[in-house]
């Protein structure tokens, strides 16, 4: 236990966590305070400016046998709408969008974690002090793996705060029940698992590696092949198809049935995408932590 909580206050010691942290709290702070300033209900002047354009532009409206209104396919330009805050249809985009890019935060915390302690050759004296190298091993992976996660659950309770405090000030706050909190609650936890898990990923590479940079790299050049390689045909599909950055993006994408996302062409579902990542994590924490108890350590 005192091994975790070492490596534990280790890595909200580090200067990159807590810079990657503020980071991300000044972007959260910024991007919804200037949502939350921009926002306006559309003006009596921009409707009257839109359907004088409209009705200038484009052909009378027609009309089917039943005296349905058929849409008008000649005039492009969107109606005036309203703009301000709406939490209720924000929130779930703005998670789902903070879940991504917190995956590449854990990603690089995960593997410089470790990185740094070989670099610095801290890495040895512990081990001259605590010579069981999987307790080692395990106690700074349970570190990483809850670290992250708790860093984006409370990343996701802070935009969440933000965009209700926004709405609530300017904004749209109507819509909100309990089963739409509870499908929010399930999606922060759903993030943060993701999140953690990147972390834990990195982290396996970068004891094998020895190297942050070379973990990091290794896990961001898949991003380009899942669009370069077919999954679904060709030598090398199975290369994007099971690729364990594949896995990741999926969890942190919403599922819809309608989706043409790249990301979801050769796994179509959360729980085909949790089997992916469960079996490279296994995979990964295994061979990592085969080569780490074995491997000679300076």
């Amino acid at each position: 236990m005192r091994q975790f909580s070492a490596d534990f206050s280790r890595f909200w010691a580090r200067r990159l966590t807590r810079l990657l942290v503020l980071g991300a709290i000044g972007i959260a702070l910024v991007s919804i305070s200037y949502e939350t300033t921009q926002g306006h209900k559309p003006s009596n002047a921009e409707i009257a400016r839109y359907n004088a354009k409209r009705s200038e532009f484009a052909p009378p409206p027609a009309v089917d046998p039943n005296g349905n209104q058929i849409p008008d396919e000649f005039f492009f330009e969107a109606p005036p709408h309203d703009t301000r805050l709406n939490v209720h249809e924000k929130l779930p985009n703005k998670l789902d969008g903070a879940g991504q890019s917190l995956l590449f935060v854990a990603i690089i915390l995960g593997a410089s974690f470790v990185g740094a302690e070989f670099n610095a050759g801290s890495l040895t004296s512990q081990l001259l002090y605590e010579p069981r190298r999987w307790r080692v091993y395990l106690s700074k992976g349970a570190a990483v793996l809850l670290a992250c996660a708790l860093f984006s659950l409370c990343f996701s309770a802070l935009i969440g705060l933000l965009t209700w405090g926004g709405a609530a000030a300017h904004g749209v706050t109507t819509g909100i029940d309990g089963a739409w909190i509870n499908d929010r609650l399930l999606q922060s936890v759903r993030l943060a698992s993701v999140v953690g898990l990147a972390g834990v990923m990195a982290y396996t590479v970068a004891l094998v590696t020895k190297r942050t940079a070379a973990a990091i790299v290794i896990f961001l050049v898949q991003v380009p092949l899942l669009f370069m390689i077919d999954p679904t045909r060709g030598m090398f599909r199975w290369v994007s198809h099971y690729s364990p950055m594949r896995g990741l993006m999926v969890l942190a994408t919403p599922i819809s049935h309608d989706t043409q996302d790249e990301f979801l062409k050769a796994v179509h579902t959360h729980p085909g995408a949790a089997a992916l990542v469960a079996v490279w994590t296994v995979l990964l924490v295994a061979i990592s932590g085969i080569v780490f108890a074995r491997s000679e350590v300076r």
